[in-house]
């Protein structure tokens, strides 16, 4: 690495490390919205979910500024020269990698993406899970306390097993 291109990567390394704060804020705080939103969709208490919502809302309007942010970046990186299509990239194309606080707060971040993945994974199968199980209520309610007819071909009910179709307007 040449001279130029270290003074031209401080500025970069110093956006780069804010945006990277940036996320580590945004996502601590979707983190901690998981675990109360998830129990008040155990206990149905709808009022507390959508005022949940309504956080992780505002949380989701931030992360799609810090993505903006970073696709400016990224083309910022792009025009000076720099290969690499990721942070990550870029970090090891400039020997940021070696650093213990870059690898540390993007470790961090890294680990946090996928803890938030898996839990609105979660959320989303917890989700559909009571929406097939109101819709089974539902359905109950519907069909008088019965369950709803499946229809199957018996031998007592069939009436002729060639399963030919007559039209009637012949």
């Amino acid at each position: 690495m040449n001279s130029a291109t270290l003074t031209e990567s401080v500025p970069l390394r110093l956006e780069a490390q804010h945006f990277l704060q940036d996320l580590r804020s945004v996502q601590r705080a979707l983190l901690e919205l998981q675990a109360p939103k998830r129990d008040a969709l155990i206990q149905g208490n709808w009022e507390q979910v959508r005022l949940l919502e309504q956080d992780e809302a505002e949380g989701q309007r931030r992360l799609h500024g810090l993505l903006e942010q970073r696709k400016h970046w990224l083309r910022k990186c792009q025009q000076q020269g720099l290969a690499g299509k990721s942070l990550q990239e870029i970090g090891r194309e400039l020997d940021w990698h070696r650093e213990p606080a870059w690898q540390s707060l993007l470790s961090e971040v890294l680990r946090n993406n996928e803890h938030l993945r898996r839990e609105s994974w979660g959320m989303w199968v917890l989700a559909q899970r009571g929406a097939r199980c109101y819709a089974q209520i539902l359905d109950l309610i519907a069909q008088g306390g019965q369950r709803s007819p499946v229809y199957q071909q018996r031998s007592d009910t069939s009436v002729g097993g060639g399963g030919t179709l007559l039209d009637a307007s012949i």
